[in-house]
């Protein structure tokens, strides 16, 4: 279960807040550089950081394009047994994210500034509504909650053929806060946390890794099997009545 929680987290942070980061998706578009003089894994000089840290946070207000649906395999390390998947949705403002861990299932949906979470208990489902988390003053390292890009070292890394398309892919070091961490923020990285994210021309997140720092071998890594850019709007129905958090 807690592994399941740690993939409900992340994949609200990583695919979320879609209506907040979209805005900017047909004014940014992203076009794919030539890799000839790219080499991953290598240094990252001040002139390529800085190009690349404008690349990437291009990729990151475009969003995806605004609707799509990715299927995911996910590898949460040598250390847990059994299949992982994960499947995306967003549309317009609304997103949804369904994993399933280890015989666990739950779906997250994010609309009209609630969040709600759903899991099943004695064969039926259940879902919880909350209000939207924000992003203010915290450390976290995905994609919808990096807003200041001064706290990583990001640089290019190559591109990848993954689900049949072409991806970008970035590198990122977690350098720390500059600056006092506000009251009541825990920060999910430590400082040297190593994460890669590849897009889709479109802005589509195909791959996302992290790992404690950039050597290590063991990782939590996602991985696009397929996408499309059609979603039915039957597709964020919620599968029961929701409930207040705390409420009985």
């Amino acid at each position: 279960m807690e592994k399941l929680f740690a993939i409900i987290t992340f994949s609200i942070l990583l695919f979320g807040c879609a209506s907040q980061e979209q805005a900017g998706s047909q004014n940014n578009p992203a076009i794919f550089p030539q890799e000839k003089n790219a080499t991953p894994g290598g240094p990252i000089n001040s002139e390529v950081s800085k190009s690349a840290a404008d690349e990437f946070a291009s990729f990151v207000s475009m969003r995806g394009g605004g609707e799509r649906k990715v299927e995911y395999s996910i590898d949460l390390g040598s250390d847990v047994n059994g299949s992982s998947e994960m499947v995306s949705y967003s549309k317009g403002n609304k997103t949804r994210v369904d994993t399933s861990v280890m015989g666990f299932s739950a779906r997250s949906y994010e609309m009209d500034g609630n969040l709600y979470t759903c899991g099943i208990r004695n064969e039926s489902w259940f879902c919880i509504q909350n209000k939207m988390p924000t992003a203010s003053g915290s450390g976290v390292a995905t994609l919808s909650m990096i807003k200041n890009l001064s706290e990583f070292s990001i640089g290019s890394d190559g591109m990848m053929n993954i689900a049949g398309a072409a991806a970008k892919c970035f590198k990122l070091v977690y350098l720390g806060r500059s600056g006092p961490i506000p009251p009541g923020i825990t920060l999910s990285y430590v400082n040297g946390t190593a994460l890669k994210y590849c897009f889709s021309q479109e802005g589509i997140v195909l791959y996302a890794r992290t790992a404690a720092n950039a050597t290590a071998t063991e990782a939590m890594e996602i991985k696009a099997d397929s996408y499309t850019k059609h979603v039915s709007d039957s597709d964020f129905e919620l599968p029961a009545l929701p409930k207040a958090f705390g409420a009985t």
